[in-house]
């Protein structure tokens, strides 16, 4: 049985895939205390929560020869 080769459509406009199975986003807030200079994180902080990024990922199937490990 041959199976269909993997591939996947991004949205370039959107910066996204067409479809994903999990979608991640982190705002600034979520990254307290991971740097040194507290006081320019605070104050960008204090400017707004905004999102910092985003990681949509789309799951490959589980085929023999895939290079996944």
């Amino acid at each position: 049985m041959k199976s269909r080769p993997f591939s996947f459509q991004v949205l370039a406009e959107e910066s996204r895939l067409a479809r994903y199975d999990n979608h991640l986003e982190r705002k600034l807030s979520a990254l307290t205390g991971l740097y040194a200079d507290r006081l320019a994180f605070d104050r960008l902080l204090h400017a707004g929560d905004r999102v910092v990024y985003e990681v949509y990922e789309m799951l490959r199937p589980e085929v023999a020869g895939d290079l996944r490990s």
